[in-house]
């Protein structure tokens, strides 16, 4: 299916951007809650666009089940909130947490977090909210795909950051320890299952999972007086938007428009026969599996010197040794496109045809090369991310008096 004749398609696009742009600003909880809805409800219907594929529409109806669900408890959550604290505006309730409110009742708001969490950790794939990932990201069409990972996960990521440091506060409670034990767990499940994959969509799907679990480990060394967890959180976040979706590119264009070529076998030879092609995957994947110079491996290397930092050193020797099994699922992909030749029958597309796509391809390599070995400062090039440092400091600002 081509997508790009769609004009629903991009109706679609451009509504789920708008509500992930006022996601990552919002200061109230239900107006972050209403654009989460807005992101996934057009993520629903663009993954079940495919009308010729039943794995599309599968792919759908599961992401809407599971999604629903996950908003239901969300917004349970909220309700909460607001029951306790009068307000859904978080420098309102971050006030009355760390002001020394009486009133209220510490183990039912936090109830409420563990609701809200929800919703976030079904967004990022993180466990046990992560079975519908692998089956989504097969089933949806593959620009689609690229969309969700790049855009609508990393997103959620940002916005939960804010939920994490504005409404926990000091110390952050007991969500340092269960975040310890849910970045191990969602690691280990993303790569093991990628290991046994022989579609390259539900490999990819795998290892997301995998890289949510790396992205938690950020979140044990969060804190509203220390931004070194935010700043590796949110390099990790940049970078793998780029890796994701640069390799989705590349899966989309190597699959074809009847989505038949998802396994290993179709990339044999691939890096042999499209020298150009084959360096550019090969950048990411590389980038993917954490080796430097990479902005991947700086992305992995940040997290953990920050949990290290925070003191939990365990969790950074096992996000190594993940990142060390990662390879075998990457490295089996570049195996195939450069130690092995296609069978007699087998075209691999050339991409002379779709030099835009080609274009993108390498604009995600270069930038992926340019953020591991470039000198550049973060917030210096990602305004946005000024804005959210702000809301960070107002936060601050709030627990200190």
């Amino acid at each position: 299916m081509n997508l790009e004749f769609s004009e629903e398609y991009y109706a679609f696009i451009l509504a789920a951007t708008a509500g992930m742009a006022v996601m990552v600003a919002a200061n109230d909880l239900m107006v972050l809650f209403v654009n989460l809805e807005l992101v996934s409800i057009t993520t629903y219907v663009m993954c079940g666009m495919n009308r010729n594929s039943m794995k599309s529409a599968e792919s759908a109806l599961k992401y809407f089940v599971n999604g629903a669900a996950a908003s239901a408890f969300m917004l349970f959550g909220i309700a909460l909130v607001f029951g306790i604290t009068g307000s859904t505006d978080m420098a309102f309730i971050a006030g009355q947490i760390h002001g020394g409110n009486a009133g209220l009742s510490i183990p039912l708001f936090s109830l409420a977090l563990a609701l809200i969490a929800v919703g976030f950790f079904f967004k990022l794939g993180l466990f046990p909210f992560h079975a519908w990932l692998p089956d989504v990201y097969e089933g949806a069409p593959t620009p689609v795909t690229g969309f969700m990972a790049a855009g609508v996960r990393v997103v959620a990521g940002l916005a939960f950051i804010r939920i994490v440091i504005n409404l926990l506060g000091p110390g952050l409670g007991g969500f340092t320890r269960v975040a310890w034990w849910i970045a191990v767990i969602t690691m280990t499940i993303g790569n093991v299952g990628a290991l046994r994959q022989n579609n390259v969509k539900r490999m990819l799907g795998y290892s997301s999972i995998a890289h949510a679990g790396y992205l938690l480990i950020g979140f044990t060394a969060l804190s509203s007086t220390n931004l070194l967890g935010a700043e590796a959180i949110l390099y990790y976040l940049l970078s793998y938007s780029l890796m994701s979706l640069g390799i989705f590119i590349f899966v989309g264009q190597v699959e074809g428009s009847g989505e038949s070529n998802l396994g290993f076998d179709a990339y044999r030879g691939l890096g042999l026969r499209q020298p150009g092609v084959g360096l550019l995957a090969s950048i990411l994947l590389l980038s993917l599996t954490g080796i430097p110079p990479f902005a991947g491996f700086w992305g992995k290397f940040s997290l953990f010197s920050a949990t290290v930092h925070n003191g939990f050193i365990g969790l950074a020797v096992i996000g190594a040794l993940n990142s060390v099994v990662s390879a075998y699922y990457y490295f089996r992909l570049m195996v195939n496109m450069y130690m092995q030749t296609p069978e007699h029958d087998q075209k691999n597309l050339v991409y002379a045809s779709a030099p835009l796509v080609t274009s993108a391809l390498a604009l995600c390599a270069v930038l992926t090369v340019w953020f591991g070995i470039g000198p550049f400062s973060l917030t210096s090039i990602v305004p946005s991310v000024n804005s959210l440092w702000a809301s960070i400091g107002n936060s601050v600002a709030v627990f200190a008096h």
